[in-house]
């Protein structure tokens, strides 16, 4: 016969008694403080974070220096500690992410007040062409190394003022069988050969009425010889449409070099800026964008809708600071009654943003002295005398200085020293804001490179200026740079309230010597907390 087991019956002791519901109580409050004893000493309404980042020198940027800074903590993108490690380790939880900086440098991200957020990237695969030198030589070596006797070639660099003007013959004599698209940096200038004009079915014929476009001709023929952004994108996409595929747009070129905030400017005309904004989908980016709109644009409600549209889709935030800022692009070479009229008609509810060459800057100067509004901006300001630095105190004005003009101006002048260039030290003493801007892609986007030009008051070609050191040199895309395109609340400096946008570097700009500066590199680039790029996977955990 089969047998089971039973459960065996237990009786309960003598000594067992039921536990009460206060012991009960008591003992579970015990075990949430053993739980949660690191935490139990927090000030009322702080933060857990996101993010902490520490062991590393952490260089705030902010008017008051704060001592002893080992670490900064993160939520929501801001940033809401600031202090030893000890003291942020406090507001860690489980889910916080903890990076070692290991020994690295950070820095408030990177501000570039000026620069073309539509075309920088653009150029990516393009051949670089120096017009100090031949360009033809450079064009040759580029058809030897082409893959397909069909592929299209591009060029990049192309500038009037140092080089001569191309013929279409010899354009076509020196690339024959090849496409070939030839542009300045900024697309404003360029030549395309006979075979970019048949792919393209471009001729005298269907050249459409665009704005600012001008297809050169010579006995009712094309010459090749393009002007406006607008002619030169509009044979970009009729090559697109041809199903012939254009280098990638990219916007992650500011984040490679540190730039966390841009001043975008968006004067350019574009045929179909709906293609510019599928390009453009395809990444993902996050950069804080200042927009200065040209006069132009700023009279189109499509122009301005676009642009809105643009960095949506881009994964932009665009703030034009309550609408506030204008670019008043190109000035420089109209008379003095039109310069007049935008800036009676504009200064009052705008930022006026001014490129101004040499020879009219004491006209603007005087015109934004009697002006009732300030801080306004003038760009480039490439040669101040002592009066022009005056000029600016009184008027309250933010120079926004082009390092590029060390590399541009010694072309133009050889080597003849140019002491009031980029007087960057006069404008501190004058008690005046300025900042450095790259003008890319016209001008590079290496931060650290116009950092260096800044401290050395030189160039690779030995020009000299009056050098700053090397702190106040870090404000000019920094903090000064914040000031000037009016987002000192938000960005420019680590402090708390602030975005929590910072660069790492794998040196020390403040520490080095200023030769080696050119030579820092970004290991990493955070915008709002989040990495936005990395030098290689493993550089930091």
């Amino acid at each position: 016969m089969k047998r089971t087991h039973q459960p065996m019956e237990t009786q309960p002791t003598t000594n067992s008694q039921p536990i009460n519901r206060t012991t009960l109580i008591i003992l579970m409050l015990s075990i949430v403080m053993i739980v949660t004893s690191p935490y139990l000493y927090l000030p009322h309404n702080t933060y857990f974070v996101d993010l902490v980042l520490y062991n590393g020198t952490i260089v705030t940027m902010a008017d008051t220096p704060l001592d002893g800074v080992e670490a900064v903590g993160v939520k929501g993108g801001r940033i809401v500690h600031i202090g030893s490690f000890d003291e942020v380790s406090r507001y860690v939880h489980f889910g916080t992410r903890v990076v070692d900086l290991k020994g690295a440098t950070m820095f408030p991200g990177f501000i570039d007040t000026y620069t073309h957020p539509l075309l920088n990237g653009i150029f990516d695969d393009w051949v670089p062409i120096n017009m100090q030198s031949d360009p033809f030589t450079i064009i040759k070596s580029a058809v030897n190394n082409a893959s397909t006797i069909n592929s299209i070639l591009y060029f990049v660099g192309y500038d009037s003022i140092l080089g001569n003007e191309l013929s279409f013959a010899e354009i076509n004599e020196a690339i024959n069988d090849h496409p070939m698209i030839f542009v300045d940096p900024l697309l404003r200038e360029g030549y395309v050969n006979q075979k970019i004009l048949d792919m393209a079915d471009i001729n005298p014929s269907n050249v459409p009425d665009l704005r600012d476009t001008q297809f050169l001709a010579e006995n009712g023929m094309l010459t090749g010889h393009i002007r406006g952004t607008a002619a030169i994108l509009y044979v970009l996409e009729k090559l697109e449409n041809s199903n012939i595929p254009l280098p990638d747009i990219l916007f992650d070129e500011y984040s490679k070099h540190g730039v966390t905030s841009i001043g975008a400017y968006l004067s350019a005309p574009f045929p179909q800026p709906e293609n510019i904004i599928k390009k453009y989908a395809h990444y993902e980016h996050s950069i804080r964008v200042t927009a200065y709109l040209s006069p132009k644009l700023l009279d189109e409600v499509s122009g301005l809708l676009f642009f809105s549209e643009y960095f949506k889709v881009g994964g932009v935030s665009l703030n034009t600071m309550g609408n506030h800022v204008l670019d008043m692009n190109g000035i420089s070479s109209q008379d003095l009654a039109s310069i007049t009229s935008l800036m009676d008609k504009y200064h009052v509810d705008y930022q006026l943003s001014i490129d101004v060459n040499d020879s009219n800057m004491d006209m603007v100067l005087q015109k934004l002295k009697v002006l009732p509004t300030k801080n306004h901006r003038i760009n480039f300001c490439g040669s101040l005398t002592e009066k022009h630095l005056s000029d600016m105190a009184s008027a309250k004005v933010y120079p926004s200085f082009y390092p590029g003009y060390l590399n541009y101006r010694n072309a133009l002048s050889g080597t003849k020293d140019l002491d009031n260039l980029l007087p960057l030290k006069s404008t501190i003493f004058k008690n005046l804001t300025p900042s450095i801007f790259s003008n890319s892609p016209k001008g590079s986007l290496n931060m650290m490179k116009m950092i260096h030009d800044s401290v050395t008051g030189k160039n690779y070609n030995q020009i000299s200026e009056n050098q700053l050191p090397v702190l106040e040199a870090m404000r000019l895309i920094t903090s000064y740079a914040s000031i000037i395109i009016g987002e000192q609340s938000n960005v420019g400096s680590i402090e708390i309230g602030k975005f929590a946008d910072f660069v790492v570097l794998d040196k020390n700009p403040l520490e080095v010597d200023t030769a080696e500066i050119v030579s820092i590199k970004v290991l990493k680039t955070y915008s709002s907390g989040k990495d936005v790029y990395s030098r290689t996977v493993d550089t930091l955990k």
